[in-house]
């Protein structure tokens, strides 16, 4: 987006808004990218160059045909979604594939790469918008919520265990054997290459509850025969 209306009629913008464009393509997870410079540098291409296929693929030096394209909005409507109404704004549309979290976010940060070195020193600046984006927000505020759900968890083994045998040393006996299964279930995740979704956050809590219901039970019963028999062996 430029900084003032009709930024986007200008030579200099369209040609760095084609530039940027045609390194995205070069990227390795880019499937195809189109923008309101494709369709003037396509045009240019079929109507002015003679429709020789082996002609440049540009932005024209003539402003008149520039003007000329961005007056037929009406007559292409998929041009209005490429520019804003006042043409100060532009828009790039990128398809990609892409499988996993981790791909995503590299490609995002190769992107922004590519936009920083572009328009370091212009007028214009630029902001991403994406729906698989949007989703792994999502995914990382759920997991975020895991995160803090497991700690409350941890604390409440603690404090319980705390209160119920009247020394801290219980609540830590207590805490210590429940990190064992979310380690056991992190690394199996880890050397399997499964992704962090909500599900398999889901999982790692599921098998928390399942320690700290065997942990209480093996408390109380241990507390229960050591009390009858004051026989430690025994009771264990």
């Amino acid at each position: 987006e430029g900084d003032q209306p009709d930024a986007f009629r200008s030579k200099q913008n369209l040609d760095k808004l084609l530039t940027i464009q045609r390194k995205i393509s070069e990227l390795p997870s880019t499937s195809s990218t189109f923008s309101m410079a494709t369709v003037i540098a396509g045009l240019f291409q079929v109507y002015m160059d003679d429709g020789d296929a082996d002609s440049e693929y540009r932005v024209p030096d003539s402003l008149g045909f520039v003007n000329n394209v961005l007056s037929a909005q009406e007559e292409f409507p998929f041009v209005g979604k490429l520019l804003a109404e006042d043409n100060q704004a532009a828009k790039i549309d990128i398809a990609y594939q892409l499988y996993t979290t981790k791909e995503l976010f590299k490609y995002i940060d190769e992107i922004d790469e590519i936009l920083e070195g572009n328009l370091k020193g212009s007028s214009l600046h630029y902001e991403m918008q994406n729906t698989t984006l949007g989703a792994v927000d999502d995914v990382i505020h759920i997991i975020k919520i895991q995160i803090i759900s497991i700690s409350i968890i941890y604390l409440a083994i603690f404090l319980v265990m705390w209160c119920a045998f009247k020394t801290y040393k219980a609540g830590i006996v207590a805490t210590i054997p429940n990190f064992f299964p979310l380690t056991s279930v992190l690394m199996l995740m880890y050397f399997l290459q499964i992704p962090f979704f909500p599900i398999t956050i889901i999982v790692l809590v599921a098998v928390l509850g399942l320690a700290v219901d065997d942990t209480i039970h093996i408390m109380l019963s241990f507390t229960k025969f050591y009390k009858k028999t004051f026989d430690l062996d025994s009771a264990i």
